[in-house]
């Protein structure tokens, strides 16, 4: 490895940092991981007081999770549900049945 003088040594370095916090600034999911809004999964949303990389979620993600909790078993002409809370497992704040991020609502739980 060829050496480098101070100027380039700091350059790269400074680059490097940079590199890393593009990284961390990325804003993902935190049930699928995919980065930033999706056409098909929605806008990501902060529906709970987790914070950092746990802040995010995309609003299909969500949904879909929530409904996971829900379950009904049918016995003739009687149908029961159950489900478990819908809390956030990592901070155990109660999700909103609605939310309206400045102009668009939309249904959390439904």
């Amino acid at each position: 490895m060829p050496l480098q003088n101070p100027d380039e040594r700091r350059n790269s370095q400074a680059s490097s940092l940079n590199s890393i916090g593009q990284k961390i600034n990325t804003i993902a999911c935190k049930i699928c991981l995919a980065e930033g809004n999706d056409p098909v999964l929605g806008a990501l949303i902060s529906p709970c007081n987790c914070s950092g990389t746990m802040r995010y979620v995309h609003l299909k993600c969500l949904q879909r999770w929530l409904q996971s909790r829900l379950h009904s078993k049918q016995s003739g002409n009687a149908i029961a549900y159950q489900w478990k809370p819908f809390d956030c497992e990592l901070c155990k704040q109660r999700y909103p049945r609605k939310r309206n991020p400045r102009v668009q609502a939309f249904i959390v739980v439904s």
